[in-house]
């Protein structure tokens, strides 16, 4: 037995093709029905698609279902809160869709006694989102999502097409068109879903309905996500990686001098810089690593010049090196692209945001401190 959630706009034709599909194909028994619309939804689908002889009655018998099905109490229902809205057009209707689509998946599971299914493919983007959303958020490993359209023969007459477009067509080979059969078929796809359901229910299936829970959810992936650290180790110019708790590990083949002293500059600095006013920074850098030993007086004065035709205006010679360093970077995993070295912040920066021109990790590197240098055995 599956119980069917759809989204429901004012072609409620949509219904019967995924019951159709459901039964026909997956060969699923679908026992109840919940479906997710304004009252435009409603009325449309009672005008349309509920009526006596309609398209859910031959579907009905085509299946051979008793006359009961879909019939009795509490079997095809409608989520109510939607119904109170004309329309999904602003943000308070749009947070209400959400709520009512995550109380409908959750009654579904709770009651049911098979898969839960949703269909995203009536009504509005947004109400097929918010469907989608609910089935990251809640979905167990038997429920799924999936997307359903009617695609008639290319050849197919115009006033074949209206009766399609009127909604009297309810599935395929619906008997009340003989003229179609065999020449429209459902063009149905599974919906890929990333199972959050954990997270969800350990925000607290109370907190379902309250406006913050996506944000609580949010707080709680972030802190369960192994978050990565970089550390540039200048004695070996390697890059060192750990992935939250765990112990670093080299992670790159070596850098070169330029590289490591672009790189390790940027650290220095401790926050987003023009590339202009760099130059303290790696000054800093190549002076520790002679302290270190890790470099001697020749090799200073060849980096400092190096630094010095940077900073130059309309110097051509540190691009390629940036652009190198941060290819470098991504490709060991996608998830370090907050390593890379970028201008992020745009021409009109918001408040509180580095100024214009300025180049920088990522600011969750600089809040949570999630790169550092090593000089040798030393750390900073």
């Amino acid at each position: 037995m599956a119980w069917l959630v759809a989204t429901m706009g004012t072609s409620p034709a949509v219904l019967t093709e995924a019951i159709w599909y459901l039964e026909q194909v997956e060969g699923l028994e679908v026992d109840r029905v919940t479906c997710i619309g304004t009252e435009a939804s409603k009325t449309t689908a009672v005008a349309q698609i509920f009526t006596s002889e309609g398209p859910l009655d031959r579907l009905r018998r085509a299946l051979d279902k008793p006359a009961e099905w879909l019939g009795a109490e509490g079997t095809l229902v409608w989520a109510d809160e939607p119904l109170r809205a004309s329309d999904n057009r602003n943000r308070a209707q749009a947070l209400a869709l959400d709520r009512a689509c995550r109380e409908v998946i959750r009654v579904a599971q709770e009651q049911g006694d098979g898969p839960v299914i949703a269909c995203i493919s009536g009504g509005r983007k947004t109400m097929s989102s918010s469907l989608q959303q609910a089935m990251t958020l809640l979905a167990r490993p038997e429920d799924w999502a999936f997307h359903v359209l009617l695609q008639p023969d290319p050849d197919l007459p115009q006033e074949a097409r209206k009766v399609l477009e009127s909604g009297a067509y309810g599935f395929p080979d619906d008997p009340a068109h003989p003229h179609l059969v065999g020449k429209v078929r459902l063009d149905v796809f599974e919906i890929p879903i990333v199972r959050l359901r954990d997270f969800a229910l350990g925000a607290g299936t109370r907190r379902l309905l309250e406006e913050d829970f996506i944000t609580s959810l949010q707080r709680s992936v972030d802190e369960a996500t192994a978050i990565p650290r970089l550390c540039l180790d200048l004695k070996t110019s390697r890059l060192e990686l750990a992935w939250g708790d765990d112990q670093a590990r080299d992670a790159s083949t070596v850098l070169s001098d330029h590289q490591s002293l672009l790189l390790a500059g940027w650290i220095q600095a401790g926050g987003p810089i023009p590339r202009s006013s760099m130059a303290p920074a790696m000054e800093e850098v190549i002076v520790r690593l002679r302290d270190s030993g890790i470099i001697g007086i020749d090799e200073e004065e060849k980096l400092l010049g190096v630094v010095d035709a940077w900073v130059e205006p309309e110097s051509k010679t540190i691009g390629p090196i940036q652009h190198e360093l941060n290819d470098l970077i991504v490709n060991l995993h996608p998830a370090l692209e907050r390593f890379t070295i970028k201008s992020r912040w745009g021409r009109k920066p918001k408040a509180g945001q580095p100024q214009a021109g300025c180049f920088g990790f990522a600011e969750d590197v600089y809040a949570q401190g999630l790169i550092s240098l090593r000089f040798g055995l030393s750390r900073r």
